[in-house]
């Protein structure tokens, strides 16, 4: 993951400008020490760390150059590639952190759309057998109108596919769909009634002891 890839780039980082300081103090500070310079940045590796630390930092790097190009002109090249090299390990983080972010709103949008979709045609399913069970098309079942389409093969059928489980006994069912006891439910209360209903019976169960005490709790 991103800690990982953030692990590893800052190991890298360490290491390379570990080395440089040991360079720095070999070929520079130790080949110097009368320049009073090369010694404030480069006399000792605690010094010569800092330094590395300070061009990390883009602070003073130009005048820690010029003290390095000083004593061979060639250390130019090294300071320039070593500010574009730690530049290129913090761009690759930036980089990294706007790529995943990317992706995983890509995911949660790809997957906000496919739960839309299902839920739509989940929706659309349900409208059928509503329908279709409303035979005065008043646009409510009543209780009597429920137990018919449950009781149809072709309806139990379709709420197997769709993960609806309808293996309860009749008055729990009931309860399930009219939990306002109106004796009538319109499509949004059949909805909700077959979204309680989608699972396992075990969840199915766990929904009819809930029930169970919610009705208890109320009647005291």
């Amino acid at each position: 993951g991103m800690f990982k890839t953030l692990l590893w780039l800052g190991v890298l980082t360490g290491m390379i400008n570990y080395t440089g300081s040991i360079l720095c103090v070999q070929m520079i500070g130790q080949t110097n020490l009368d320049n009073a310079d090369a010694q404030y940045w480069f006399g000792t590796m605690p010094r010569a760390l800092l330094t590395h630390f300070v061009v990390l930092t883009l602070e003073q790097w130009i005048d820690i150059n010029d003290v390095a190009s000083a004593v061979w002109p060639g250390w130019t090249v090294y300071w320039v590639g070593l500010v574009c090299a730690n530049q290129f390990c913090f761009l690759s983080v930036f980089v990294g952190v706007v790529v995943e972010r990317v992706v995983r709103y890509a995911r949660d949008k790809a997957f906000v759309q496919s739960f839309q979709q299902e839920s739509d045609h989940f929706r659309r399913a349900l409208r059928v057998i509503f329908d279709a069970a409303d035979a005065d098309g008043s646009g409510e079942l009543s209780i009597d109108e429920l137990r018919e389409v449950v009781s149809q093969k072709e309806c139990e059928r379709a709420f197997r596919i769709m993960g609806i489980s309808t293996g309860v006994s009749w008055d729990y069912l009931v309860r399930i769909f009219d939990n306002d006891n109106s004796g009538s439910l319109d499509f949004e209360e059949f909805v909700r009634g077959c979204l309680r209903l989608r699972g396992t019976a075990g969840n199915t169960n766990t929904l009819l002891v809930q029930y169970d005490v919610a009705t208890k709790t109320i009647a005291l």
